[in-house]
């Protein structure tokens, strides 16, 4: 289970595609015992924001830098603008702190029963479908944020598919998404994100160093 191993980092990319625009996501997980780091870069025609999160036991500090010196994968991070915040407030405005590695709400009360588990021939092939309001109560939260959105996306579908091995060790997770955003108009998004797990060690960057995508 990766959120009780002490050492785990994930690398994710994917994509938001609407009518107007297609923003491309690349972010990094990584944990070093009581030691969490988060990067999410997020750029389309119409947004580009490079968001870093540095959490221990009592302070997260967080690197937003937002125009033109954010890129699908290298950010100018000695121009982001830094906040300290608790982990309790940081979980209040952003839906969870890094100590909760899943966005989405998974639960028996939340999973419809559409969901499914097959075994495989590496493993285990675990698809989730969640109720697409209680499933998605914590990512409302970042996905208004990130995007600098006025009204809380409305989600329709959540589908997320979990890969893990004989061991039951979660190796990938992808999940698909479709919800509408108000940007002047109603419009139509469906997010698709494809993240990698794994369990070695690996050392937190520095602002000034660069994950590898």
């Amino acid at each position: 289970n990766a959120e009780t191993s002490d050492h785990f980092h994930t690398t994710q990319t994917g994509s938001v595609k609407a009518s107007i625009a297609t923003q491309s996501v690349n972010a990094t997980f990584i944990k070093n015992g009581n030691k969490m780091f988060y990067e999410n870069i997020s750029t389309s025609a119409f947004v580009q924001v490079g968001i870093r999160f540095y959490q221990d036991e009592s302070n997260v500090e967080i690197h937003t830098l937002r125009g033109g010196e954010v890129q699908q994968d290298k950010v100018n991070w000695s121009s982001a603008s830094i906040e300290n915040i608790t982990p309790s407030q940081y979980e209040e405005n952003w839906g969870k702190d890094l100590t909760r590695k899943s966005i989405f709400v998974v639960s028996s009360k939340t999973s419809l029963s559409t969901s499914s588990a097959v075994k495989t021939v590496d493993g285990y092939e675990v698809n989730v479908d969640l109720d697409p309001v209680l499933g998605a109560a914590r990512y409302v939260k970042q996905i208004i944020l990130t995007s600098g959105l006025d009204k809380t996306p409305v989600f329709s579908k959540i589908s997320l598919t979990y890969y893990l091995d004989e061991n039951l060790k979660l190796q990938r997770v992808v999940s698909h998404c479709e919800y509408a955003v108000y940007m002047v108009i109603l419009v139509d998004s469906i997010e698709t994100l494809d993240e990698y797990y794994s369990y070695d060690d690996l050392a937190i960057p520095s602002i000034t160093e660069d994950c590898v995508y």
